[in-house]
């Protein structure tokens, strides 16, 4: 589960663009700056916010994957990586 502390932030720092745009490294980038190969159609909240519980969700599984992960005893830490 994702911690909504950990997708508070995210939202906060990246913000929601439902157009396609290039980051501040020329890749493409929609929703809640998840990356794309090229530029798509507009998306809507719900897509946006989908991707993000998936992106999340991708990075905290590959996250628990981790020696250290064990040693995060809070979800402050373990959000922090």
């Amino acid at each position: 589960m994702i911690d909504p502390q950990l997708q508070s932030d995210v939202e906060q720092a990246e913000g929601c663009r439902l157009s396609a745009y290039q980051d501040t490294r020329g890749f493409w980038t929609v929703g809640w700056g998840h990356r794309i190969p090229a530029p798509v159609a507009d998306w809507t909240q719900d897509q946006a916010d989908a991707q993000l519980t998936e992106d999340l969700g991708a990075a905290q599984a590959q996250a628990q994957t981790l020696t250290e992960w064990a040693a995060l005893d809070t979800a402050c830490r373990q959000n922090a990586v």
